[in-house]
């Protein structure tokens, strides 16, 4: 006698969730699938979600309960090796037991957090000016920074405009002048990611 299996479901659209600086966990959707199914997790740059958590080049095939490596009651796996502020785009698929498998599923896609920045640095201080060059800490070019400015006037009181503008900028840049300074006046500067 001879037995076939019937086709696998196409697994629903994964979860993406939980970001880190280097982190996202992936819950697959199995769409109804029986617990001997296997699937395949994919980010759509190419590279499969391997054994031990990190992308490769090899498909890598497993069941919904060995795909578990958080130890949820979900088939839930924490993708490592990944870039800090990158968004990356996940999608599954399933086989039989006969190896048939589906189409991919729909996508899903998640951000991992950016880095700390680290401390900015001060140069080209003048009576009315300095330059401030932000420490990007390994973070990609689209990373938004916040400077905050704030210094005591003559009273101690913390002043919060700075020539009558706000003293949070938002940049895309990695450094900027500013101009204008109180003179004989302690300046804080520090940055933060938006």
């Amino acid at each position: 006698s001879t037995s076939v299996f019937t086709l696998a479901n196409t697994p629903g659209a994964p979860t993406v969730g939980s970001p880190a600086t280097s982190t996202l966990e992936v819950t697959i959707n199995v769409n109804e699938n029986p617990t001997h199914t296997e699937f395949a997790i994919q980010e759509t740059g190419g590279k499969y979600l391997q054994g031990d958590g990190t992308l490769g080049n090899d498909i890598v095939w497993k069941t919904k309960s060995d795909w578990n490596l958080t130890g949820t009651s979900t088939a839930t796996v924490t993708v490592g090796g990944l870039s800090p502020n990158t968004v990356y785009t996940f999608k599954t698929k399933a086989r039989n037991g006969d190896n048939v498998e589906t189409a991919f599923s729909n996508t899903t896609a998640g951000r991992t957090l950016a880095n700390v920045p680290g401390k900015p640095t001060l140069d080209g201080v003048t009576a009315s000016s300095l330059d401030v060059t932000l420490d990007v800490n390994s973070n990609p070019a689209e990373t938004e920074f916040a400077i905050r400015v704030q210094y005591l006037d003559a009273g101690n009181n913390n002043v919060i405009k700075f020539n009558y503008q706000l003293l949070i900028i938002w940049l895309v840049l990695r450094s900027m002048s500013i101009k204008r300074i109180i003179v004989d006046h302690h300046h804080y500067f520090m940055q933060s990611i938006s």
